[in-house]
């Protein structure tokens, strides 16, 4: 089963590759996206039965009925999406429609544009995406976008979701929402009737989140930080406070902590250049570059200079900014590096964190489907990385 069934999106082709591009008038028009994102059907409820078949499009009433038990299916295929089964009096089912008709007054007035919409997992998960027409500008023309993202869940277990997540350009990394202990999420459960108009009312106490987090982004901006505050944010923020120790007996940070701190500021070490390495001598050769990368960073904090005197033979030939706003973080420099408002800033350090969860890759699903519900919703490894350096960078800002 793939993650994402069917997907429309509204501008440049998104870093994943998938999808059908919608022009201009799509945005402002729910019926012409929800047939472009594949989402024009609807969920019926229909009673579980023992012995039951399915022959074309008609379910076959053979078996016996099962009281007040149903399963979720959609109408254009007859699949299955319910994981459990749901009670006929206790269960309201939301409509893909019903989730675009929460959109219509903001598109009608232009304060929002459907941006992406479509189909995870057979239709068990289907979501749009909203863009705000009022992102902000960080110094260095960084520029962030605002998003509302809504969800609606057709698993029969969990709750429709619906959120303000801001995007950065330069990287479109998708940024945690800071909104120092405000409402971060609408939650909209099954067991109520659908209320458009008051889920309207939350949407519009949830946009106001970027006017918060726009003040947020230009404190961390503003807020440069030394060699020291930048190992501590990055082992406070993966929770790796303890050093390790190599073969040698000599100690460093773990891996994650130094490729923050190398993305952080613009330089990457040199990988492997030996194919036919055993798997020992790769793992030498790799804890020989942690060590001296860590004398690097020790040699920064101990004398305060920019982190950025990393020996020769440690550099890699193609050590340079990114020319694609959507590399992955595997080998190549945060693309937003060399931005005012990113070099050494406690910005910089907070978009490392979500570039990287973003951005990092999937062992297990490698394929852009995967990595594409990846950088929205999860995995929740990525999204309490995100929640963390949020908090962290508060802290520090608080200081």
């Amino acid at each position: 089963m793939h993650a994402v069934e069917t997907m429309a999106f509204h501008g440049d082709v998104p870093w994943h590759g998938l999808g059908t591009q919608v022009d201009d008038a799509a945005t402002r028009d729910v019926g012409l996206f929800m047939s472009a994102a594949g989402l024009d059907w609807e969920v019926e409820k229909v009673q579980l039965k023992y012995g039951r078949t399915i022959d074309g499009d008609e379910w076959l009433g053979t078996g016996k009925s099962v009281p007040d038990e149903y399963h979720l299916v959609r109408t254009d295929n007859f699949s299955q999406l319910s994981t459990t089964t749901v009670s006929d009096e206790n269960y309201d089912i939301r409509q893909n429609a019903d989730m675009f008709s929460v959109f219509e007054p903001f598109l009608d007035d232009g304060t929002m544009l459907l941006n992406t919409g479509g189909s995870l997992f057979d239709g068990q998960r289907v979501w749009a995406l909203a863009q705000l027409t009022d992102g902000f500008t960080l110094p260095g023309d960084d520029t962030v976008n605002n998003f509302l993202l809504y969800t609606i869940n057709h698993t029969g277990q969990t709750a429709n979701t619906a959120f303000y997540t801001p995007v950065r350009v330069v990287c479109n990394n998708t940024l945690r929402q800071a909104t120092n202990g405000a409402k971060a999420t609408i939650r909209d459960t099954h067991k109520l009737s659908f209320d458009v108009e008051l889920m309207r009312e939350a949407v519009l106490a949830v946009r106001t989140q970027s006017v918060d987090f726009e003040e947020f982004a230009g404190l961390m901006a503003k807020r440069d930080m030394t060699t020291r505050e930048q190992l501590d944010f990055f082992r406070e923020v993966y929770g790796l406070t303890e050093l390790k120790e190599t073969e040698s007996g000599a100690l460093v940070d773990h891996p994650p902590v130094l490729r923050a701190m190398q993305l952080l500021n613009g330089v990457e070490t040199r990988d492997a250049v030996t194919t036919n390495l055993t798997q020992a001598q790769k793992l030498r050769e790799a804890e020989e570059r942690a060590k001296q990368l860590m004398s690097a960073i020790e040699e920064s904090v101990r004398t305060g200079r920019v982190f950025d005197a990393i020996p020769d033979d440690l550099l890699s030939d193609t050590n340079q900014k990114s020319e694609g706003k959507n590399a992955p973080s595997d080998g190549t420099i945060n693309p937003g590096w060399g931005l005012e408002s990113s070099m050494g800033t406690l910005w910089g350090a907070y978009n490392v964190a979500t570039y990287v969860e973003d951005y990092a890759p999937v062992k297990a699903r490698k394929s852009a489907d995967h990595r594409a519900q990846r950088a929205l919703w999860g995995p929740k490894q990525g999204a309490d990385v995100k929640s963390k350096a949020v908090q962290v960078a508060r802290e520090l800002l608080a200081a």
